[in-house]
């Protein structure tokens, strides 16, 4: 498989405009380009919180569609609560966990939003299977 930007394929991403409660559920081959060509358009402060590539990105990016319908603006914008956007971040790593990745693939969750979850989360997850993954596979946080 041709690999673009050492992606094996295309990413699950989540974008926040956290002044407005809005987020951005999609999918991109370069989630970091994407972020970036997105808020060159917007005069607002967004920030990209997570991404996760994985071969079933599209199914997952329809999966929390459905899921947000109601809370949807336009298209691939929701107004979403926080606990409702920690809900999508947490699903899709138990998705990729559960899939068993490769250590090739990548995964990417702010600093802010990493210790939310972390927050959020038993003693016992920290030696479990998603904190052992978040561990091996998470990326520097990117700063804009």
């Amino acid at each position: 498989m041709i690999r673009k930007n050492n992606l094996i394929g295309r990413c699950l991403y989540i974008i926040q405009c956290e002044s407005m409660g809005y987020y951005k559920i999609g999918i991109s081959t370069d989630p970091i380009k994407r972020f970036k060509d997105i808020s060159n358009l917007v005069p607002i402060d967004l920030e990209l919180i997570f991404y996760a590539e994985h071969k079933r990105s599209s199914s997952m990016e329809s999966t929390l569609h459905f899921k947000f319908r109601e809370y949807s603006i336009r298209q691939e914008w929701f107004r979403l609560n926080h606990e409702h956007a920690l809900e999508a971040v947490m699903n899709v790593m138990h998705r990729v966990v559960k899939d068993k990745i490769n250590d090739d693939q990548k995964l990417f969750i702010s600093d802010k939003w990493y210790r939310n979850i972390l927050a959020k989360q038993s003693d016992d997850w920290y030696t479990g299977p998603i904190h052992d993954f978040i561990l091996r596979h998470m990326e520097v946080a990117y700063n804009g």
